[in-house]
């Protein structure tokens, strides 16, 4: 339901010519330390980068399930484990009260703040922060500043596919394999899983799923044209 978490850790899914590499199982995971045992420099560290985190924040108006992506990609580029839901919950201090939106739980810009004062290391530094975590904020908002611009300009041409092939899993499986480059390849679990947040057998995929899915996995390669065109094509083969 809106008000809960997706069903699996999202991972933005960036598929290069040589394929798609499987994620690493999800580990236990181990709650973060607590305010008393954080890096005695991290509220330092990270409040020098406060305008940088507020522009992400405001670039996904909140939405925890952006931060969860955004937290995976940063684990999984410094060779880390992504979190599953429950662990990003507890990390930003979820409330069982707390707002929610279409896509689910939103959260403030202060409790993404503190977020990441936790995921500070002792031994580092506020040069390897930024390094290691502010460069993926930063990639991520510009990012998303360009998915602004051309998601309203394709999401009639997704919402259309969508209720033209009744949101079959298989059907969606094979329009997201034509949009990918010449020799990449992604398992339709990965599809289901990752890109569309929901259980990888499901045979049904909501169309808020569907179109969270495709917004939280554009980029700056992907162009309205080439959507629309694909939409258009896979809608025909379904008549």
């Amino acid at each position: 339901s809106p008000s809960t978490l997706p069903y699996t850790a999202p991972v933005h899914v960036r598929v290069s010519s040589r394929g798609f590499a499987e994620m690493p199982s999800l580990p236990q995971f181990a709650a973060p330390k607590q305010d008393t045992n954080v890096h005695p420099e991290a509220n330092e560290i990270v409040e020098s980068f406060r305008d940088e985190i507020v522009a992400f924040h405001t670039a996904v108006d909140g939405r925890l399930v952006s931060v969860h992506t955004l937290i995976n990609n940063i684990a999984v580029a410094n060779n880390k484990p992504p979190m599953p839901p429950p662990a990003i919950a507890f990390l930003v201090e979820l409330k069982q009260d707390q707002k929610t939106g279409p896509d689910g739980p939103i959260i403030t810009e202060e409790q993404l703040i503190a977020a990441f004062k936790k995921l500070v290391p002792a031994k580092d530094d506020k040069q390897v922060f930024e390094d290691k975590v502010v460069t993926h904020i930063r990639e991520a908002t510009d990012r998303l500043k360009y998915v602004a611009k051309v998601y309203p300009e394709i999401k009639q041409a997704l919402t259309d596919f969508h209720r033209k092939i009744g949101g079959n899993s298989d059907k969606l499986y094979e329009w997201f394999c034509d949009l990918l480059p010449e020799g990449a390849s992604v398992p339709k679990q990965a599809f289901l899983g990752m890109m569309m947040r929901v259980p990888p057998t499901m045979e049904t995929v909501p169309l808020q799923a569907f179109l969270a899915g495709v917004r939280d996995n554009m980029d700056e390669k992907d162009t309205a044209d080439r959507f629309i065109e694909v939409c258009e094509k896979h809608a025909c083969q379904a008549c």
